[in-house]
């Protein structure tokens, strides 16, 4: 019977470390697609800056 407790807490602790590392893992996860979203608004609003400087030239021309 001990050695089945022991087994148990064995089991525990192994799956309580699983759910720490995949809690970092998606934590990880999570800062990079913030990141990359941040980039793409960025280069979006680039985007629409030379969209309209473009057509200012354009209607010079």
């Amino acid at each position: 019977m001990e050695k089945c407790l022991g087994a148990i807490d064995s089991l525990d602790r192994k799956v309580s470390a699983f759910e720490s590392e995949l809690t970092n893992i998606w934590l990880a996860l999570d800062e990079r697609a913030k990141r990359t979203e941040e980039k793409v608004m960025r280069l979006e609003d680039k985007d629409d800056s030379t969209d309209i400087g473009i057509g200012l030239l354009d209607s010079h021309v």
